[in-house]
Order: structure tokens, then C-alpha cells, then sequence
């Protein structure tokens, strides 16, 4: 705490310590704001001194190109920390002054601005413009920030279209925004044409299609486009490509799902891919939607760490399906046992008893809860069982 005290009075003392000092400075103002990602005051204060010491107008032999460069860090931060202790408009405010001291923002400069956007209307459009004006809507970085940023905002699609065809040639990473837009808006048409149009295709490609696909209830088509890509790809499959597919399974017909499923699991096994709470509730899922309850403790079993409450509510889900009402009483036992002082697991087991119509139950639950001194997290609700 003393040394990063005295390394940000160093910044302030930069001020009248010359070109070479404020270069020196910059360096250090990078690290000390990846130091100080987990602690919003030191970020805040350290703006703070910037500010009060005049160190973010210093003088530097090459101003073009670092500039920018503490803006920057800071706008990154303020993203990082929106919401805890810095306000949804605070990055936006540094690219504010920014402008205000004459500083030329750079293609670093944007993609956290553009991030930021999705809190106002009008912010989008806004640092589109500034985009265009400085010639930087070409780059990959800020291109993708843009795409990405329009389509956050569901009745922005067309912007996001018309600044991918705007491109003179647009790169995988370009494509593969473009197609994660057009599946989040649910236009699987226009996803599926471009997927098809694009000349090289990777992991990511390939998984946003699948994954939209699923998005919009389409699991058969979900799980014929993972065929198709294991046919074509001999790589290690993804995370994100397994539980998009697995996802599809568990919500097929129990027979064809199961046998995809249990291939997708042959492999997860084979190719010793990392075992994740994501991953293993995908699976969780998938067998206790088919009512293989057995595999589905097995897997949990072997986890190399505790079952969250997601784990736990994708099996107690599977019980409400087909009735299991032993298990899901053994499953309720157990989240109570490992209960502690995580609130999640015993929200969980009281709402499942809401469901039931088991009132006692449930004021019961929230007794023990007020009993033990646990506080439900604010915004917890049930886990979707259905």
C-alpha cells in the first residue's frame, strides 16, 4: 500500500520532471492501474491525482503516440469498475476531456468507449462518428468494437449491417462479429448466409452458429451443424462449442439427444478436455433431461471441485421433469448440508418448495436463513427449472 502510495506521488512530481520523466510516467501509470483493478478507491484516487497534478497534460517527446496513452488506461479502467465505484458515464467523461485538452484518441482508445455505449441511446452513433472522422472505422479492433456495440442494441442491426459492408475486406474477426450480431438478433437467415459466404472459418465460427441456432430452438439443425463441423475440423473442440452443443441435445427427443450427447462426452473424455462448472452442468443437463439420472451423479461425483448451485439446479430441474421426487429430496439435503453461508443453495431449495406449493417449507427456509445470519444477495432469484 506505502510503495504504490509513493510510485502515484511519483506521477504528480512528473510535472516538473521533464519529457523523460512523464515518459517513465506513463509506464508506471499502466501498471499501477492493472495492480489496482480489484481496488476501485486506489483507481479513483490515482484519477484523482492525475488530474489535481496536471501529470495527464505533460509534455512528451512524442505526443502523437502516447498521448493518448493515460486516457486510455484510465477510460479501460472506469469500464472495468462501472457500476462499483465509478459511475456508467465515467469513461465517456475522460474521453470527454480528452477531446477538451486537444489529446488524438487511437485505435486503443475506442473499443472500451464502445463497450461502455450500451448504457446510452445516443453513445453508439456518437463515437461511430468520431470513428469515421479519424479514419480508424477500417481498423479490425475498433470495426469489431463497432459491430459488436450496435448489436447490443437490438434495433441497431442495420447500423451494425451497413458498417460491415462498408468494409473493403473484412477479416475472420470482422466476419465472426457480424455473424454474432445477426444470431443474437435472431436472423439466422442472414447469419447462415454469411457463414456460408465466408472463405475461412474457425472455432468461433462455426460455435456462433450452432450456438444461434440453439438460441432459437432449432436443436436438430444445431447438432447437424456440429456434425458437419467435426467433419471438417480435426482440432480440440472449445468450451463453448461442447455446451452449445450438448445444450442442443438436452433438448431434443430423449433417444437422439442421448446418443449425440453421449458421443459429445465420449469425447470430453478421450481428448481430456478441462472439466468446468459450465461444462459439467451442460452434461448434468443433458443427461437428466433424458432421465439418466445415474451418469448425471457420476459426473458430479467426479468433478474435480464442489458442484455449484447451477450444477445442483440443472439436476433438480431434470427431477421436477420426470418426477424423481427421492432424489430431488436427497438433492435438497445435500444443498442445505453444504449450504454455509452461500445464500444461493438455500434460495434455491426454498424456491423449489414455492413451486410445490410447500409454503411452511419455504418460510421455514427463510427462517433458518435469518436464523444462521444469511443475507439473500440482491437480484437472486430462482434457479429455471424448466
Amino acid at each position: 500500500m506505502i510503495a504504490r502510495s509513493r510510485h502515484a506521488a511519483s506521477l504528480a512530481a512528473a510535472a516538473c520532471g521533464g519529457t523523460s520523466s512523464a515518459a517513465r510516467s506513463y509506464v508506471g501509470l499502466d501498471l499501477l492501474l492493472q495492480e489496482n483493478f480489484s481496488a476501485p478507491r486506489r483507481v479513483l484516487q490515482l484519477h484523482a491525482l492525475l488530474l489535481t497534478s496536471g501529470a495527464l497534460s505533460l509534455p512528451h517527446p512524442d505526443p502523437a503516440a502516447t498521448a493518448a496513452f493515460p486516457y486510455n488506461c484510465l477510460i479501460h479502467a472506469h469500464l472495468r469498475l462501472r457500476g462499483s465505484a465509478s459511475p456508467p458515464w465515467g469513461p465517456l467523461r475522460i474521453f470527454s476531456a480528452m477531446l477538451a485538452r486537444g489529446v488524438r484518441p487511437n485505435r486503443h482508445t475506442f473499443p472500451s468507449l464502445l463497450k461502455s455505449s450500451a448504457s446510452f441511446d445516443a453513445a453508439t452513433p456518437t463515437l461511430h462518428a468520431q470513428c469515421l472522422r479519424r479514419g480508424l472505422d477500417e481498423d479490425r479492433f475498433v470495426a469489431c468494437s463497432l459491430l459488436s456495440a450496435y448489436g447490443r442494441d437490438g434495433h441497431l442491426v442495420r447500423d451494425a449491417r451497413k458498417v460491415f459492408d462498408d468494409m473493403a475486406s473484412p477479416d475472420l474477426a470482422t466476419c465472426n462479429a457480424m455473424l454474432d450480431v445477426l444470431c443474437l438478433s435472431g436472423d439466422m437467415y442472414g447469419a447462415r448466409c454469411l457463414f456460408d459466404r465466408m472463405v475461412v472459418r474457425d472455432v468461433v465460427s462455426w460455435t456462433t452458429i450452432i450456438s444461434g441456432l440453439t438460441r432459437i430452438g432449432c436443436h436438430w439443425d444445431a447438432v447437424e451443424m456440429f456434425r458437419a463441423f467435426l467433419l471438417q475440423n480435426k482440432g480440440r473442440l472449445s468450451e463453448a462449442t461442447l455446451v452449445s452443443v450438448l445444450s442442443a441435445c438436452a433438448n431434443l427427443d430423449a433417444v437422439e439427444g442421448l446418443a449425440v450427447g453421449m458421443a459429445v462426452h465420449g469425447h470430453v473424455v478421450r481428448h481430456e478436455v478441462q472439466f468446468t462448472a459450465f461444462l459439467g452442468t451442460a452434461l448434468i443437463d443433458m443427461y437428466g433431461r433424458a432421465g439418466r439420472f445415474l451418469e448425471a451423479i457420476q459426473i458430479i461425483e467426479r468433478m474435480p471441485f464442489m458442484a455449484d448451485d447451477s450444477v445442483w439446479g440443472a439436476l433438480l430441474g431434470a427431477c421436477k421433469i420426470h418426477g424423481n421426487i427421492e432424489l430431488s429430496a436427497q438433492i435438497r439435503e445435500k444443498l442445505i448440508v453444504l449450504g454455509g453461508q452461500q445464500p444461493g443453495r438455500y434460495v434455491t431449495v426454498r424456491n423449489m418448495y414455492l413451486e410445490e406449493g410447500n409454503w411452511y417449507a419455504a418460510t421455514r427456509m427463510g427462517e433458518v436463513m435469518q436464523e444462521a445470519g444469511i443475507k439473500k444477495i440482491v437480484g437472486m432469484s430462482s434457479v429455471v427449472l424448466n
